[in-house]
């Protein structure tokens, strides 16, 4: 994008290339976590142990932090309970996460195929005087 415009305006392009590439980014890790925290809300809602106290569970609800809080405060047994649950819920959003953040790269891969196939890349430019160009 920066080579497309002219010279004078390569920084405010530069600048504007910057923004969108971080909001981007920023964008991409709010949603996927997002999509990550949702899974283990959920998931850990059904592998909680029974017995727990109301606490415990409110806190292992919000956040695998919470729930390893939450476990170390309880007797043996079930703090272990809860933190096999946690995990699981934890590792079951982490591969939501993975599986639509790979469906994403997917489909942006297939539309820039499909998309910018009639697109050639410009051959290298020589600097004016080297020979490799028109003098």
């Amino acid at each position: 994008m920066v080579g497309s415009v002219p010279p004078e305006k390569a920084g405010g392009a530069s600048g504007l290339a910057t923004t969108a590439n971080d909001l981007g980014i920023s964008l991409g890790i709010a949603v996927i976590g997002s999509i990550g925290i949702a899974t283990y809300r959920s998931q850990i809602t059904q592998l909680l142990p029974g017995g727990l106290p109301a606490d415990a569970t409110a806190a292992a609800s919000r956040s695998i932090d919470g729930a390893l809080t939450a476990a170390a405060e309880l007797p043996g047994a079930l703090g272990g309970q809860l933190v096999t649950a946690a995990q699981q819920a934890y590792t079951s959003g982490l591969n939501t996460a993975a599986i639509v953040s790979a469906v994403i790269a997917a489909i942006a891969a297939l539309v820039a195929a499909t998309r910018l196939r009639h697109i050639r890349p410009d051959r290298a430019r020589a600097p004016v005087g080297t020979g490799g160009g028109t003098d």
